[in-house]
């Protein structure tokens, strides 16, 4: 296992240094966990951008789901993430449903179209970003995640806000668009100008009531958070950067040219200090 949890760490390091950073800072017993679940999250969420048709897609996908069931094709042992989630499942420190609902959602999005609306928008959130942090909670709380519900919704949508913005340049670029079409239109932002990679006058705007909507939901989930116990914040970490990264999103730049980016010590540094104020 000890092996198994180095390679995922090397892993979780390389492709999402803010987690790597979250898991570390975390006690002792859940860092496997998380560490495992955060991998996950990765390998099921990057499906979509190394597949051209979604048949793939399913078929990767279905051997997630085969590999919680204890079903999987071959030595699932094999592979150190779905090793060390299986683990968590034995020890009932993971529920396996609740992985499986995270993949059915990223099998939805191989499929889905823009989003219409801003509601629809924040319900594919809250399936992805949302349930990766009640699944987190669940493993500190080790009471599932139903007693963090709201805090983990508006965390999540805090998050998945933020990264819509962050990533708009690259989902364009692999031909997908994840704002609503109807903040779109209304600031007469065409899709077609997006994929072709050019910024209409209407954009900055869009983006900026997509980041004021982010900044409410942060507003929700300290209100959320306030009374859940410190043992279980560690799964909220992430949400110690998004302040910064607002305020670095607004600031004048192209908006489909890669973010700014925080460094990696500024990233630490946030996390550890985060802690003391509910990262918030």
């Amino acid at each position: 296992m000890q092996d198994d949890l180095k390679v995922c760490a090397a892993q979780l390091r390389a492709v999402d240094f803010d987690r790597y950073i979250a898991a570390a800072m975390a006690p002792s017993h859940a860092r496997p966990d998380l560490t495992a679940l955060y991998c996950f999250h990765h390998e099921i969420g990057r499906i979509a951008d190394i597949i051209s048709e979604p048949l793939p897609g399913e078929i990767r996908l279905q051997w997630w789901r085969d590999a919680i069931a204890g079903e999987g094709h071959g030595d699932v042992s094999g592979n150190p993430v779905a090793a060390l989630l299986l683990a968590a499942i034995d020890r009932g420190t993971i529920a396996a449903d609740d992985l499986q609902a995270m993949i059915d959602a990223r099998a939805a999005a191989l499929y889905a179209e823009p989003p219409a609306t801003m509601d629809e928008t924040e319900r594919r959130l809250s399936a992805t970003s949302g349930a990766l942090l009640r699944t987190a909670g669940g493993i500190l709380t080790g009471e599932g995640w139903q007693t963090i519900e709201r805090a983990a919704r508006a965390g999540g949508l805090t998050e998945g806000l933020v990264g819509l913005v962050r990533n708009l340049g690259y989902d364009a670029s692999h031909g997908r668009i994840a704002l609503p079409l109807d903040l779109l239109a209304e600031h007469n932002v065409h899709t077609g100008d997006l994929l072709a990679g050019r910024e209409p006058e209407g954009l900055r705007a869009a983006l900026a009531s997509v980041l004021d909507r982010a900044s409410e939901c942060l507003g929700i989930f300290r209100r959320e958070s306030s009374g859940l116990p410190r043992t279980v914040l560690p799964a909220f970490a992430g949400l110690a950067l998004v302040r910064r990264r607002i305020a670095m999103l607004r600031k004048p730049r192209l908006l489909l040219a890669s973010p700014p980016e925080m460094t990696p010590l500024g990233v630490v540094v946030r996390i550890w200090f985060g802690r003391h104020r509910r990262y918030c």
